[in-house]
């Protein structure tokens, strides 16, 4: 049983000058009225109309400050649309003074005015906004008070199971447990009283004192009073009615300090269900009765058909006046079917918006995919796009490539047309000077191949003259030649010039010497040419040769003399002949 302080206690706390209060642990900026409208809310509201007043037209973050402590003063005397609409104007001055917190906070006050009047929906739409603009600009203490909004408007619903669960969101959030501390309180209670109506009432108490115990550290009448309110609702469960008779006077004098007629209609409910089960039947119906007529008074139909139905029963149960109690069932009946016909209004309207919500969210995936589809195809055209300028790029180039290749294929084709006209006109005038040569004449290359020759030496050597670079100087020289060929070209090579005599095959198979004298010429070793003019010596070499024989031989007898012996003491040095 959960029993905070005894009737002494309670006065003390209540009208007592309140000491001085540990801070609540609030990181954001709030105006130094709006801490005193949580003790005095008529002067806070006075001082900010005169404060709103005087305020330059340009100063919005000073005007949303304002704005939010008119909010929360109207909060304190259940000025519920002047709660709504003092969020709403906070809100538009925090946009325009750009601090999006504050327009959060804005937002928030909006949607419990709008929970508190039963306007669901637009409550809902306005926690909705303000859980998207701090998705963008995030805040632990914001975070959670969006989560008590939902929590409240879950309990009004009664929603419960919802209702802790946004509760507990909410604490989750605040993970430094000396973090706005009026706030943790205020998720403490609604968690407790979510649970209580599950049926856990031992985690409900334990989570009231809880949220007791941290309210001892600051100064919040109007939160003290919903404490006490829901310690009474347990107190009323457990069945202790002197407990329940405390919380109410308690809740009774906070409204009565506050000027707050939904506390003071509250407390007359508690009182008059306490004398209910005390069975007072005569002080429950006054006190209930005058519940019934503050609720009234404030438009509350929720809260006052509850107090109704239950005076209704003390009545028929314990006799009324008649008059009294007819009015009492008309009202009651009448204030029965708005409230149905609200819910239907509210039912409808809040699946219109959902519907619409619906609606909006899923032409907002569709234009989402529309959106990716013209991106992606975006991307592929730019990408196609890219290809196709490097592919033309590339073809270009490769064009300009060929282009350049075929101007420089023309020009080296011109070139070597002109060097081999020009080498044609070469070989055809050497030709020409070859022709008017008597002699014989030959050029071939430093190999022993045959380039040219003139017609006397191709006439003695039995070659065609359009067939000579078919032919070796190796197939003309006959074979006992050979080695001296074989010395003709390598003196050739090292010196650039050689001279001796050559036998050479003529056409008709016959030996002719020839004296060849020859000279290279060109710049390049490997295609240097050798010029070669040869004479036709085999008649002086025969000659030469009948000479010699006829001094070694006796003309008479023929045979060797003495000039022989020398020639054969060389050619015969066998020591084996003698």
């Amino acid at each position: 049983m959960l029993r905070t302080a005894s009737p002494l206690l309670l006065a003390l706390a209540l009208w007592l000058p309140p000491m001085v209060c540990a801070q609540d642990s609030s990181a954001l900026p709030r105006h130094p009225l709006e801490r005193q409208a949580l003790l005095d809310p008529d002067g806070a509201l006075q001082r900010i109309a005169d404060e709103l007043s005087h305020l330059p037209a340009e100063d919005d973050h000073e005007r949303a400050l304002l704005l939010l402590a008119q909010a929360n003063a109207c909060r304190v005397i259940a000025d519920w649309q002047c709660q709504r609409d003092a969020g709403r104007a906070a809100t538009q001055a925090a946009e325009r003074a750009g601090v999006p917190h504050l327009a959060v906070r804005g937002l928030i006050a909006e949607a419990r005015g709008a929970i508190a009047i039963q306007d669901y929906h637009h409550g809902e739409e306005r926690l909705a906004a303000a859980e998207l603009l701090l998705r963008e600009h995030p805040n632990a203490e914001l975070q959670a008070d969006v989560a008590l909004g939902y929590s409240s408007m879950s309990h009004a619903l009664g929603k419960h199971a919802v209702a802790a669960d946004y509760a507990q969101r909410g604490l989750d959030a605040l993970s430094d447990p000396n973090q706005a501390l009026p706030m943790r309180v205020r998720l403490l209670r609604n968690r407790g009283r979510a649970l209580a109506q599950l049926g856990d009432r031992l985690q409900a108490r334990a989570l009231l004192r809880q949220a007791t115990e941290i309210s001892s550290r600051f100064d919040d009448p109007k939160l003290s009073a919903e404490l006490y309110l829901e310690a009474a609702r347990m107190a009323r469960i457990d069945g202790d009615h002197a407990a329940q008779r405390e919380y109410g006077q308690a809740v009774l004098s906070l409204g009565e300090r506050l000027r707050n007629s939904q506390l003071l209609g509250l407390g007359l409910e508690v009182l008059g269900l306490a004398a209910l089960d005390e069975q007072q039947p005569a002080t429950a119906i006054e006190t209930l009765d005058r519940a019934y007529t503050a609720f009234r008074d404030l438009a509350l139909h929720r809260d006052q058909l509850r107090v109704g139905r239950e005076l209704l029963r003390l009545m028929l149960d314990h006799g009324s006046d008649d008059a009294r109690l007819h009015a009492l069932i008309r009202q009651t009946l009448a204030l029965d079917e708005d409230i149905i016909q609200a819910d239907r209004a509210q039912s409808a309207a809040d699946f219109q918006a959902r519907l619409e919500r619906a609606e909006q969210q899923a032409e907002l995936i569709r234009l989402e995919a529309d959106t990716r589809l013209t991106q992606q195809r975006a991307e592929r055209l730019a990408e196609t796009e890219r290809l196709t300028r490097w592919l033309a790029l590339a073809t270009l180039a490769g064009l300009l490539i060929l282009a350049a290749l075929f101007g420089l294929q023309r020009r080296s084709h011109r070139r070597l047309a002109r060097t081999l006209a020009d080498l044609q006109e070469s070989r055809t005038r050497a030709r020409e000077y070859l022709g008017l040569s008597s002699g014989m004449v030959c050029l071939h290359n430093l190999r022993g191949q045959v380039v040219d020759l003139n017609p006397g030496a191709a006439e003695a050597l039995g070659i065609a003259a359009g067939a000579a670079e078919t032919h070796h100087l190796d197939e003309v020289v006959v074979d006992t030649a050979q080695q001296g060929l074989q010395d003709y070209l390598t003196q050739l090579r090292q010196q650039g010039h050689a001279e001796m005599t050559l036998r050479f095959r003529r056409s008709d198979g016959s030996h002719a010497h020839w004296r060849v004298s020859a000279r290279a010429f060109g710049e390049d070793s490997e295609r240097r040419l050798v010029l070669m003019q040869a004479l036709d010596v085999t008649d002086q070499v025969e000659q030469a040769e009948e000479l010699r024989s006829m001094a070694l031989r006796d003309p008479l007898t023929g045979c060797f003399n003495r000039r022989y012996l020398t020639l054969f003491e060389l050619q015969q040095s066998d020591p084996g002949w003698a």
